[in-house]
């Protein structure tokens, strides 16, 4: 099903960067995907040592539409990190360095939580969204009575919205980071044996998908690129190569290139590239002009969102924490063209808080303060 491909670099190499426009890697979404109780690890028989509290982190690259993920290395000059100060957690039973389990073998144990690099596929025959994405319909139950935490910190569970969409993802490539202590074999595949504080580590590897890949929904954008499973601090410096819309069949492909620290000549970077993130950013989005309200700001319980001017295509919120971790989601409730709802925060830690808003294709952002 995969194949490591060490022709993929100077097949993208060849690309031609022409000019720098606006940047259509919008940000590194990552997603709290489920946080693991006491009963996941009791019960879970046959699918390794699940530690009580292990967080199972999404990856996403959330680009503008027309624009397609085509590849997250290391080079000569930028380093690409994945790491934890313990270990990733992998399934035994039908775990893998890529997600190649079916929707039914998700069902069983932890096969859901194991820890794996993609290019939109969460298992065959289905993508990966983020939660707030996927419509609730056909979720996974969870044969052996776990996965069932509602631990408010992973936001929506899985047994309401399990960020799983039919469709079929890109055949990915990986070249350089499968074997050696530091690869992939590893770190992700069916052992659990691996040293504390493990990470990836490269300066030549890469995964991706020769001709790029986009999400499914065309407004959206967002590509599913990895599932990390954890007890520990989560950590990574992602450098992303992604291909722009093409106006033209005559002129050359044009690509863009995103790296985590110290860009130079027509590279660029966003603080996301970053995990956890320690700066504050919202430029990189792509915004639409509403009428916008956050209040109180400051808050203790809940906030009020207050928008006009709107119609009913695709209206949800997102609330992300000063690292850029997605810790809350929902939709909005529209009357008419308008909107006014309260949304709880009430089990959001003190701290400074970022809220975006999308409505018809557009999002919109704001800041508000938890007390």
């Amino acid at each position: 099903m995969y194949k490591y491909c060490f022709t993929l670099i100077i097949a993208l190499s060849s690309l031609i960067l022409n000019g720098q426009t606006q940047n259509g890697l919008e940000r590194i979404l990552v997603e709290k995907y489920y946080i693991s109780d006491a009963n996941d690890a009791a019960l879970n028989s046959v699918g390794g040592v699940l530690p009580i509290g292990s967080t199972t982190y999404r990856v996403f690259v959330d680009m503008l539409p027309g624009y397609k993920f085509q590849v997250c290395s290391g080079s000569e000059s930028h380093l690409l990190k994945i790491g934890t100060t313990t270990r990733f957690f992998n399934n035994e039973d039908r775990g893998g360095i890529h997600p190649i389990y079916n929707k039914n073998s998700a069902r069983n144990n932890t096969v859901l939580l194991d820890s794996w690099v993609s290019v939109g596929g969460a298992c065959v025959g289905n993508l990966g969204v983020p939660k707030y994405l996927d419509d609730g319909k056909e979720n996974l139950e969870n044969i052996d009575g776990i996965l069932k935490n509602n631990d408010p910190n992973a936001g929506i569970t899985l047994v309401e919205q399990d960020g799983l969409i039919a469709g079929f993802s890109n055949q990915i490539v990986a070249a350089g980071i499968i074997d050696g202590p530091t690869g992939l074999n590893a770190l992700l595949d069916n052992t659990n044996d691996a040293p504390l504080g493990s990470s990836l580590s490269t300066l030549d590897g890469l995964w991706g998908v020769a001709g790029g890949s986009k999400g499914k929904d065309s407004i959206e954008n967002i590509v599913l690129i990895g599932q990390f499973t954890t007890d520990g601090e989560f950590t990574f410096e992602l450098n992303i190569q992604i291909g722009a819309p093409l106006l033209n069949p005559n002129e050359p492909a044009q690509v863009e290139q995103y790296v985590a620290r110290n860009p130079v000549l027509l590279e660029r970077s966003i603080p996301s590239l970053i995990y956890p993130d320690t700066t504050v950013s919202t430029t990189h989005f792509y915004t639409k002009s509403h009428n916008f309200v956050i209040n109180p700001n400051p808050a203790h319980e809940t906030i009020n969102i207050k928008f006009s001017d709107v119609k009913t295509v695709r209206n949800y919120f997102m609330i992300f924490d000063k690292q850029g971790t997605l810790v809350e989601s929902g939709k909005f409730n529209v009357a008419g063209n308008t909107i006014d709802q309260l949304i709880d925060i009430s089990a959001l830690e003190s701290g400074m808080y970022i809220l975006q808003a999308a409505f018809d294709g557009m999002t919109k952002t704001g800041k508000f303060i938890k007390l």
